[in-house]
């Protein structure tokens, strides 16, 4: 049987981790390669950042442009085809 053990990046490495693999689409700050001692980087394993959890907010505090699931929203009207956007009618 396979066992998994999760560790934080800060935590230093043992010698009885094994095959350590770092799940996460961004490189954590003020970890070196050295330091981290990994084995492999899968950012595919991830969560989507839409889906993990805070993911109103970015990972530097900012609103998301985008409003959370199931709140009601409406994308803003797209020009129609053939006409560039901001331009209206002539007056006059």
């Amino acid at each position: 049987m396979t066992t998994y053990v999760v560790k934080r990046i800060h935590d230093a490495p043992e010698d009885t981790d094994g095959f350590r693999v770092l799940v996460d689409r961004l490189w954590p700050r003020g970890i070196s390669k050295e330091r981290a001692a990994l084995d492999d980087w899968d950012k595919d394993l991830a969560p989507h950042p839409i889906c993990a959890p805070g993911s109103a907010t970015g990972r530097n505090g900012s609103r998301s442009s985008r409003p959370a699931i199931g709140t009601n929203w409406t994308p803003a009207p797209r020009p129609l085809p053939g006409r560039p956007s901001g331009l209206g009618r002539r007056s006059g």
